[in-house]
């Protein structure tokens, strides 16, 4: 079988823009959810890194509410989701990724 990532890229990239501040924790997550569905319907299956860097930006994307009036006390806000997105791209683009220590 072999991989494709355009979608998955496309989440990467909006993740991306919203750790440098062009697009609001209010715009993510619905953008971010977009890509993912469209990727299903494509059937797109990525390389294991990509696939693991982009489950974990998921599992920290659902674990954050940019709405301060909302948000319980275990959920991450803006600033800290864009701290744990920042430090998983980095470490994936410098290839020390490591999903099992994220």
């Amino acid at each position: 079988m072999g991989y494709s990532s355009y979608w998955i890229d496309q989440q990467i990239q909006l993740a991306r823009r919203f750790v440098g501040g062009e697009v609001s924790g209010q715009d993510l997550g619905p953008a971010f959810l977009r890509l993912q569905s469209q990727g299903a319907e494509a059937g797109e299956v990525a390389e294991e890194p990509r696939e693991e860097l982009l489950n974990d930006l998921l599992f920290a994307l659902s674990n954050h509410t940019p709405f301060d009036d909302e948000r319980l006390p275990d959920q991450l806000d803006d600033v800290e989701l864009r701290e744990i997105f920042a430090e998983h791209l980095g470490d994936f683009d410098a290839g020390r990724y490591d999903p099992m220590n994220s």
